[in-house]
Formats: structure tokens, C-alpha cells, sequence
């Protein structure tokens, strides 16, 4: 017998096959198992019907009493994969962010993963391979990316990581499942840390996302607010979190709303008498303040006129 599930088309997505020894059952040979089939709604509320399967000549207990056997549909088989900081970026200077992979729907047998990078001058993966059991096949297992140093003032980098089925090796279940892909991108740490935007420079855009995220922004503000970036804004976020004691313009020794609204001053050709006036209880001048925030672009600027006292 096979339970076929069906697209809203009528074209079947997805089949499994029952029979004596295969699909978890175990049954007698001469019971005429699939005489007949009726769904009998969800039972154990995973939102699948429950199918009651009959077996008219089954000795399960009485001679010639026969069986009705309840069998519990799976839903469609698939991997998914999480990365654990809730971003899937890490940088040239060699940090890692890690995923964990798991099965969707138990096998019957082992299923077996390839990890594939398709660019290792990037992104570099800790496993080539990964198996998962009939017993274990919801236990996450991690798979770790790690940046690639190169000397190229690139921008942020995005590269493909594969999970394919071995399909020689792995329960016939999986053997028709896709190709899963993660998109890891790698920031450049060839001087120009502020550029959390993706592309090669640190300019208005960059400053503006920055102080989005430090006055609490939320990801659709930032999906509205990111132009032409090819990140995401969960990537986005974490770039700007990772500039940390760097983008500390104002030299109190923390990286907040302040520092951020200097950032995009000074991108917006702010003057040193509106940086001044903008620093709040910083004791820096507003030259030093620029040349900070100039830092982030690899650069430096002349100071643009002074405030009184300064």
C-alpha cells in the first residue's frame, strides 16, 4: 500500500510505502493489510489525519478475527537549519557563528548530509559531512562557518552553503528532497568597519542604519530604511552590534544612541560647531569626535571650523 500526499493541484508531493517491514509496520503477511482505508481525522493533534488501515484475516488475537490498524501520517521531509545567534555573519579576522541542523520527519534508516561552501576564499565549513538516525534525527547537530581572511577591500561577501542528501546512503524517504541552501556572509575587516550596509564604503546609509539600530529600531523599519543593501536586516543588526568599542565617537566607553547620532552628523557633513553643540557630556573636542567617526571609514577629515571654548 502507498499513502500518497497530494499538492492543492492534485499532483503528489510527497509518497510513502507501507508493507510488511517497511514504514515502521509489522504485520501478518496473510491478513490482506489495505483491504480497506478510511481516514479517521487528527487523533494526536499534529494536524495530520490518522488513517485506519484493515486487515480482514489478521490473527491478531482470534483466529481469522482480523485488524484495524491506525497509522500516523508524517508531514512533508525536510532539513532546517538555525543559526544559534540569530544571524548567519561572521568576519575576515576568523569568527565563527554556528548552526544547528536537524531532520524534519524521523526515517526509517540513516540519512546522510553533504556541507558544502561554495566559496572557501570566504567561508570555510568544520564538517563535510553529517548522519542522522532513525533515533537521533531530531537532535540538532551543530555545523560551524568561519571567516576567511583575505587582503581585498571587498565589502560584505555572501556565499552559499549546501545540504544535500546522499541519496546512495540515506533512507529512499529523503532521496527526493532538494538541495537546502544557508546564505553566510562575511564581513571585510580591510578598513571599513562602519560599512554595515554590504557594499564597499561608509557613507550616510551606513550612519543612519547605525543609529536606527541603537534608538531600538525593528527589523521592518530597517528592511524599509536599508536602500540597495544586499543584507538582511537580522544582518544588519548584528554588524552594527559588532562594532562595539569602536564606534565609541564620543569616548565615554560605551556605544550608544549618542555616539550613533555623531556618526551620522559627521556623514551628513555635519560642521565641528553642530558636533559641539551635538556631544552632549562627552569631554572630547569635535575634532577628535570626527576623526573617530572617520576611523569607522578607514579615513580621516579636516576639522570644519571650531565652537568657542572648544
Amino acid at each position: 500500500m502507498y499513502v500518497l500526499l497530494l499538492n492543492a493541484d492534485g499532483t503528489v508531493k510527497s509518497q510513502q510505502k507501507i508493507s510488511n517491514g517497511i514504514g515502521g509496520l509489522d504485520y501478518n503477511t496473510f491478513g490482506f493489510f489495505g483491504s480497506a482505508v478510511s481516514s479517521v481525522g487528527d487523533l494526536d493533534g499534529d494536524d495530520l489525519p490518522e488513517l485506519a488501515v484493515g486487515a480482514r484475516n489478521d490473527e491478531n488475537g482470534d483466529f481469522g478475527e482480523g485488524a484495524v490498524y491506525i497509522l500516523s501520517l508524517a508531514g512533508p521531509v525536510g532539513v532546517t537549519a538555525t543559526p544559534t545567534g540569530g544571524s548567519s555573519i561572521v568576519d575576515e579576522s576568523g569568527t565563527t557563528d554556528t548552526f544547528t541542523i536537524v531532520l524534519d520527519v524521523q526515517p526509517n534508516s540513516d540519512v546522510v548530509l553533504h556541507v558544502i561552501s561554495d566559496d572557501t576564499g570566504e567561508v570555510t565549513v568544520d564538517k563535510a559531512t553529517l548522519m542522522f538516525t532513525n533515533t537521533d534525527w531530531n537532535t540538532p547537530q551543530a555545523v560551524v562557518f568561519k571567516g576567511v581572511d583575505d587582503d581585498i577591500v571587498d565589502g560584505y561577501q555572501n556565499s552559499l552553503i549546501t545540504l544535500s542528501i546522499d541519496d546512495a546512503n540515506s533512507d529512499d524517504l529523503y532521496d527526493t528532497l532538494g538541495d537546502e541552501t544557508i546564505i553566510v556572509t562575511t564581513t571585510d575587516d580591510d578598513g571599513v568597519p562602519g560599512n554595515v550596509d554590504g557594499d564597499t564604503d561608509f557613507d550616510a546609509n551606513d550612519s543612519f542604519l547605525i543609529h536606527l539600530v541603537n534608538l531600538s529600531g525593528t527589523d521592518l523599519q530597517i528592511e524599509q530604511s536599508r536602500g540597495t543593501s544586499p543584507l538582511t536586516p537580522a544582518q544588519i543588526r548584528a554588524a552594527v552590534t559588532q562594532l562595539n568599542a569602536s564606534a565609541d565617537v564620543d569616548g565615554d566607553q560605551d556605544f550608544d544612541a549618542n555616539d550613533s547620532f555623531l556618526i551620522h552628523l559627521v556623514n551628513l557633513s555635519g560642521t565641528d560647531l553642530q558636533i559641539e553643540q551635538s556631544r552632549g557630556s562627552s569631554q572630547l573636542a569635535a575634532t577628535q569626535i570626527r576623526a573617530n567617526v572617520n576611523a569607522l571609514g578607514g579615513g580621516s577629515a579636516a576639522s570644519q571650523g571650531m565652537a568657542n571654548g572648544s
